[in-house]
């Protein structure tokens, strides 16, 4: 399986940083204090979700529609 087929979903940035850098997809489940980092140049997650159910329903959406099947692109919230 290909890198860019996979997602690596964390509660941590400093994990899903890493993932990006070998080319996966990324989910961002946030907690109290631990936002997406705002710095210019660094790479965004792809989803971010308030947990695990939210993330489920974010993918959900993404798969029924036709242009967003893929998992890459911009963050969706």
């Amino acid at each position: 399986m290909a890198p860019a087929e996979c997602m690596m979903v964390a509660a941590h940035v400093w994990d899903i940083i890493g993932a990006q850098g070998t080319g996966f997809s990324v989910a961002l489940i946030t907690r109290p204090g631990n936002a997406p980092l705002p710095i210019h140049g660094l790479p965004q997650p792809n989803i971010v979700a308030a947990d695990l159910r939210d993330l489920a329903r974010q993918l959900g959406e993404r798969s029924s529609s036709p242009d967003e099947r893929n998992l890459g692109g911009d963050a969706i919230q």
